[in-house]
Formats: structure tokens, C-alpha cells, sequence
């Protein structure tokens, strides 16, 4: 079995949590696991469900830091972390029993693992989120020549010696799609990623997830993705998959995240704008228009390119809400 540093950063998720530790403390062959806890501020009792388990569980460590948000939280776990390898899991979501076995088996001798999340809502039923690539062993390369989109919501192990050595970590001015940001960062000194279907990690998905509720100064600190990425000079950073990843995770957090709420307000409006007008992102719009992506891909660039921003979103509103009754 492989020996793994599950980092659970924390903050005001006393209701949460309990079922989280739950499912560490059921893991299955976990014996050479370690959960390193940051309570990242906490102003409930996320502290006292820690400690408790800390005191009971030789595997457990708990630490305590001011308020830094969940990269620094993070990043304060990559620090003190003893395992081969690394899980990151949120404080309010947990993990399948048979979590250490499935990664095992699926990781070989891979620098990565990529695997599906399994979603559970109020709203749906629990389900697994699943992804194209097919089971088996890639270079970075192959893995973005294989898919459209880079497969973002399922859930990725990082070996940990990589991180050490190339000093990686989660970038804290990027509060929106840092995880993405982190992965790149990775597999720019990756060489094998192993694939699986099977998934381990349950994503609970509420309704003040970011991907969910509005919060305009973080959504729009997504766009700092593309500094890093415009640095990358590797052969996969220039494929339309790589290009168009990285549109899907602006639109996300951003103006798709708008619509699907229908909001019309000014902020959102001026948030759209900043994000439409920015230099950054016309170049990476710009790009993707030259790249075979398909034509619903081409068709939702060329509009973000060309339509009158707040005419065109507002337009875009009004069909959903006309289509919703």
C-alpha cells in the first residue's frame, strides 16, 4: 500500500466535518496514511472536532493559523507531509472505504492519478462525474492530445517528491481555480499520469460552492491563471485542449457561473466586462479561434469575442429565464 498525506484544510465546517473524519477513520489499509488538519481561522467548532480526533488517532495532526485562505491552508499541509504521495480533500467533503486500495492499485508507478468525483447534492442524486479518457498510463503530451477539456472536477494524487523538489505550491492570489493553476504547475515536471475510472473522493457540492455563488473579487482572480500559463514553453501547453481548458475554467468561475444564476445586476455586469475586456483573455479568445475546437466551442468563443458585453449577457439571461418557465 502506498503511504499517503490526506490534507484537509479547514474553516467553519463544524457541520461537515464529522462525517469527514468518519470516512478517514474507516479507510481501509490506511495504516501508513497520515491527515494533516489546518484549521484555517475557524470561528465554530471546526478547532474542537481537530483536536478531538487528533487526541484519538496517531495518524492525525492538527494545525492552527489565522485565517490565510485555503491555498496557504494547503500549503501549510505540503510543509509537514510524510507520504509518497498527496490527496488534497476539503473539510465538508470524505472519501470512499476503499480509497487507499483504489489509488494502489491505480497509480503503479505513475507520478499522478487522475480520477473521477463522485457528486452528492441536495438536488440530484449521488452520481459519479465522469471523464473521457480512457483507463492506462500517459505522458502529459498523450494526456492532452487524448481529451477536449482536461478533466478538472475529478479528483488528482500528486507524488510528493515532485512537489518537494520543484518547490510547488498553491498559488494564494488565485482563489478561484487554484487547484487547476496547481495541477499545471505539476505536470510541467511530471512525466507518467495514470487514469482510472473508479472513484474515491465524494464532493459534496452546496450551494455557497464557489462554482456556485458569486464573489466577484475572487472569481476574478481566475484570470491569473493565464500569467502562469502563458510562461509554460512545452509542446502541450500550445494544444487547443490545453487552450481550451483553460477558457472553460475562466468561463466557470465567471461569466458562466453568472448566468446560470441569471444575474443582471450592475456588479455583474462590470465584472463581465473586466473579465471580456481584459488583454489576456482576448488573446487566449483570439487563439482558440484559430484552433479546431469544435463548433459549439467556436461558436461560444466568436460570441465572447464580438457581441456588445452587456447587451449580449443580459440577452443570453433573459433566454434562460424565458426557457426555465
Amino acid at each position: 500500500m502506498i503511504s499517503l498525506s490526506i490534507i484537509i484544510p479547514c474553516y467553519n465546517v463544524e457541520a461537515y466535518l464529522p462525517k469527514t473524519i468518519h470516512s478517514l477513520s474507516q479507510l481501509r489499509n490506511a495504516d501508513d496514511c497520515e491527515f494533516i488538519f489546518i484549521d484555517d481561522g475557524s470561528t465554530d467548532s471546526t478547532g474542537t472536532i481537530i483536536d478531538t480526533f487528533v487526541r484519538n488517532d496517531r495518524r492525525a495532526i492538527g494545525i492552527t493559523q489565522v485565517n490565510k485562505g485555503v491555498s496557504a491552508a494547503r500549503n501549510a499541509g505540503i510543509e509537514i507531509a510524510h507520504g509518497d504521495y498527496i490527496l488534497c480533500l476539503d473539510g465538508d467533503d470524505y472519501l470512499h472505504t476503499n480509497c487507499i486500495d483504489i489509488i494502489t492499485q491505480g497509480l503503479q508507478d505513475a507520478d499522478a492519478l487522475i480520477a473521477p468525483c463522485i457528486i452528492e447534492n441536495q438536488i440530484e442524486a449521488t452520481h459519479t462525474e465522469p471523464h473521457s479518457l480512457e483507463t492506462g498510463m500517459y505522458t502529459i503530451d498523450q494526456l492532452y492530445a487524448m481529451c477536449d477539456i482536461f478533466p478538472t472536477a475529478p479528483k488528482l494524487i500528486y507524488n510528493t517528491s515532485i512537489i518537494r523538489n520543484n518547490q510547488l505550491r498553491f498559488n494564494p492570489n488565485i482563489k478561484s481555480g487554484e487547484v487547476y493553476d496547481f495541477t499545471v504547475s505539476f505536470l510541467e515536471h511530471a512525466n507518467k499520469v495514470a487514469v482510472i475510472k473508479a472513484g474515491f473522493y465524494y464532493y459534496v457540492m452546496r450551494e455557497t460552492s464557489a462554482t456556485h455563488h458569486p464573489n466577484y473579487a475572487a472569481d476574478l482572480s481566475v484570470l491569473n491563471i493565464l500569467d502562469h500559463f502563458s510562461t509554460i514553453r512545452l509542446p502541450w501547453a500550445t494544444s487547443s485542449s490545453f487552450l481550451l481548458t483553460e477558457f472553460k475554467i475562466i468561463t466557470s468561475f465567471t461569466y458562466n457561473k453568472y448566468l446560470r444564476n441569471k444575474l443582471t445586476d450592475t456588479k455583474t455586469i462590470q465584472t463581465i466586462n473586466k473579465v471580456l475586456s481584459d488583454s489576456r483573455v482576448k488573446k487566449l479568445l483570439t487563439k482558440l479561434s484559430q484552433e479546431d475546437i469544435g463548433i459549439k466551442h467556436k461558436l461560444h468563443v466568436s460570441y465572447l469575442r464580438f457581441m456588445p458585453i452587456a447587451w449580449g449577457y443580459k440577452m443570453l439571461a433573459l433566454v434562460m429565464k424565458i426557457l426555465k418557465h
